[in-house]
């Protein structure tokens, strides 16, 4: 649900923060939404 997206967390690092498009909070775990373009650039 697009409600439930959030862009990346501040806690990750600056590299990771690049990889990582947004994480969603789904009953007390976080699934990461990772740029795979980035991804597989890196």
């Amino acid at each position: 649900d697009e409600a439930d997206f959030e862009p990346p967390p501040g806690t990750l690092g600056a590299e990771m923060r690049r990889l990582v498009r947004g994480a969603y909070k789904l009953d007390g775990r976080l699934l990461l939404a990772l740029d795979v373009d980035q991804a597989v650039a890196a």
